[in-house]
């Protein structure tokens, strides 16, 4: 192997029978503190940056194109073994990746039809030198992730590719595996309704693409199978049983991961451990979380119980434990535990609070179904734990169902960093750079687009209520739909995407509503919605990744026009939704129309001074505008603030736990 090079991580041996790195120690920040160090270093002795390496490498891939471009088959061929030969002997050597890119880029556009630009050069070159790649919306991800994981198979590595939902998992694979036939690999495919042996089978090819979820939680699934996965030969021995496929492991390892979408699934999604459960019994659970719903609805605000709507938590007050203590008195044995039954209230206080349908969660088929804030999309099969859930269904006069049994979980902090070689994509990540780096060990390379954007901002509206924004978006929307541009309106709820359709409706506007209700018809609904004069109303749209290809005369119109209805509580979601519009050079119109009793501002410890702005918009709005629209920044900074805390201590607490359970293994 040779030696470390400035553009690529070490490469570890990828033969071990089920390789993954060892949880990082307390003392991580020392490894952080040696690789600040060692990049101060650099640029201190004036070495080059990775970006003038990683270019030089763009320009040295293309020099083999006019090579490659008259070729035969038969050529093609005769180089693409040199260059297996080479990446084999050589892992991820910059010699290699340059030889290996250059076939990539040929056999895509033979196969594809489509030919990467230097930008995506580029960006595959920083994926197989394990950093975190930022692309603009629309720059081209799919076919990048498809050039790095073609390198990684060609190399013998096998590869996770990571996206956000089955349908985009299912696109991909059928684009990548049109590449990948040119050389003889297989493409595999993890989607929901897989069985085992699919997915086993599936995850024997080189190159598979899957969700988050289904590849965690069929880690999980392997590490139910061998609770000895810190002993190699308890995975060994499961490996090699040909007798019992049941006890075979799912995965081949952790080896290589490439992860779309990365700032939604490493950090987004972070503050939630990944839980694999089955169904236990009842346990009295139903008669649990409805008395608990009872007592919490009897309980008076300020005297027994205080809401801290910042951070989203009730807590008991001394009084508040004594009504509790007498109510559970006259249920006789149902609340006898002290400890039981203030979690309990204290949980049901949270779901009367913080928890409403149309926001949280919806009730679909009788069901109570959990809503991704960030996506916008229903979590299938996930629940709430500690009784949460069963509130939730007697809270919405549901029969309560039976608690999950916990068998394995883990965080995807720690999930990610087992992986050998880590790298990711997304279109907004300068946010979390500084978090993405010190969780992960992954350092951001931001690449530019390949056309110069033409994305415009309309005037900023802020209205003083719901009612006036509604009436705002609708007068929006009926302007440009009768210039024949394309509008797409962004909502955080399903509640509002609701009331926003029916606010354009009444004025008899023809509208497409996308939401965790209609999500079924997702790719259909956001493919229509670039069609001159189409109105789409959608709930957060990060990481839908459906492409909105502008309808015939639609860019001579001036592009397709988004419209954010209310502040995220990351930017970056606000980010995500203006990259809609104006990609690759298209035109394009942003438009901002929040009012002043939206949810953000709402939570936030600026509410107190929301009601003055209310009124100086309401009296004069020309003055108003800027100053109250301040609110929403501070507003959002407290809410990234907050998240961000619960992102850490989620590490923290993961780190003290691995070092408690250290002498039984890893903690899942």
């Amino acid at each position: 192997m040779p030696r470390a090079h400035p553009l690529r991580p070490v490469v570890p041996a990828w033969d071990d029978t089920y390789p993954e790195m060892a949880d990082p120690r307390g003392d991580d920040w020392a490894a952080s503190t040696v690789d600040v160090a060692h990049r101060i270093w650099d640029r201190a002795v004036g070495g080059p940056s990775f970006r003038a390496q990683a270019k030089r490498c763009v320009r040295r891939i293309d020099r083999w194109k006019g090579a490659l471009r008259t070729a035969d088959d038969a050529g093609i061929g005769e180089r693409l073994e040199a260059v297996r030969r080479r990446l084999r002997r050589e892992a991820f050597s910059d010699r290699a990746i340059i030889e290996g890119l250059a076939v990539a880029r040929e056999l895509a556009r033979r196969s594809t039809g489509l030919e990467a630009y230097p930008n995506q050069l580029l960006a595959a070159v920083a994926l197989l030198s394990g950093r975190l790649v930022e692309m603009e919306t629309g720059e081209g991800k799919s076919l990048t992730a498809a050039l790095a994981a073609f390198v990684a198979g060609l190399a013998g590595v096998p590869v996770h590719v990571f996206t956000v939902n089955d349908y985009l998992a299912e696109r991909d694979a059928a684009f990548a595996s049109k590449l990948a036939a040119m050389a003889g690999l297989e493409v595999g495919i993890i989607t929901e309704k897989m069985d085992e042996d699919a997915r086993r089978a599936a995850y024997r090819a080189p190159i598979v693409y899957g969700t988050n979820k289904q590849i965690v939680f069929d880690y999980l699934r392997d590490v139910v199978r061998s609770r000895t996965s810190i002993n190699r030969i308890g995975r060994a021995a499961a490996l090699f049983d040909q007798d019992s496929g049941a006890r075979q492991p799912l995965l081949r390892g952790l080896h290589m991961a490439i992860v779309d979408e990365a700032d939604s699934i490493l950090v987004d999604e972070a503050r939630t451990p990944l839980v694999l459960s089955r169904q236990g019994n009842d346990g009295g659970q139903a008669a649990l979380a409805t008395a608990a719903v009872e007592i919490a609805s009897g309980l008076v605000a300020q005297r027994d119980y205080l809401i801290y709507g910042l951070e989203r938590r009730c807590r008991l007050t001394e009084a508040g434990v004594d009504t509790v203590a007498r109510q559970a008195e006259m249920r006789g044995a149902l609340l006898a535990g002290r400890r039981r039954r203030e979690e309990l209230v204290t949980q049901a206080l949270y779901a009367l609070h913080f928890l409403r349908p149309g926001h949280e969660y919806v009730v679909d088929g009788g069901k109570v179904c959990i809503v991704d804030e960030y996506t916008g999309r229903i979590m299938q099969d996930r629940t709430w734990s500690s009784g949460l859930h069963q509130i939730i269904e007697v809270k919405e006069g549901l029969k309560p169902t039976p608690e999950n049994e916990t068998l394995a979980q883990i965080t995807y902090q720690r999930f990610f960093r087992r992986y050998r070689h880590l790298s990711g994509m997304t279109g907004t990540a300068r946010e979390v750079a500084g978090e993405l780096r010190a969780v992960y060990r992954m350092p951001i390379m931001a690449v530019p687009p390949r056309l110069r954007s033409r994305r415009k901002y309309g005037r900023l509206f802020v209205a003083p209520d719901q009612a006036a924004k509604i009436a705002r978006v609708v007068a929006r929307v009926r302007h440009h739909r009768d210039a024949g541009r394309p509008v797409l309106v962004g909502t955080r709820t399903v509640q509002a995407s609701q009331q926003i359709a029916v606010g354009l409706q009444e004025q008899g506007i023809e509208v497409s509503v996308l939401n965790a209700l209609q999500h079924d018809l997702e790719a259909e609904v956001v493919g229509r919605a670039g069609q001159s004069g189409r109105v789409t109303v959608a709930t957060n749209l990060a990481g839908r990744g459906t492409d909105i290809a502008l309808g015939p005369g639609v860019a001579a119109a001036g592009g397709l026009v988004v419209i954010l209805t209310e502040r995220h509580d990351a930017g970056r979601i606000d980010r995500q939704l203006y990259g809609r519009c104006a990609r690759q050079g298209d035109p394009g119109v942003v438009e901002i129309i929040v009012a002043m009793d939206d949810d953000l501002v709402v939570r936030s410890s600026w509410r107190h001074v929301a009601p003055i702005s209310r009124w100086l918009v309401r009296t004069a709005p020309w003055v108003a505008t800027l100053p109250s629209y301040a609110i929403f920044g501070r507003a959002q900074k407290e809410q990234e603030s907050l998240h961000a805390r619960l992102r850490a201590e989620s590490v923290r607490a993961d780190r003290r736990l691995a070092e408690l359970l250290a002498f039984a293994g890893p903690p899942e």
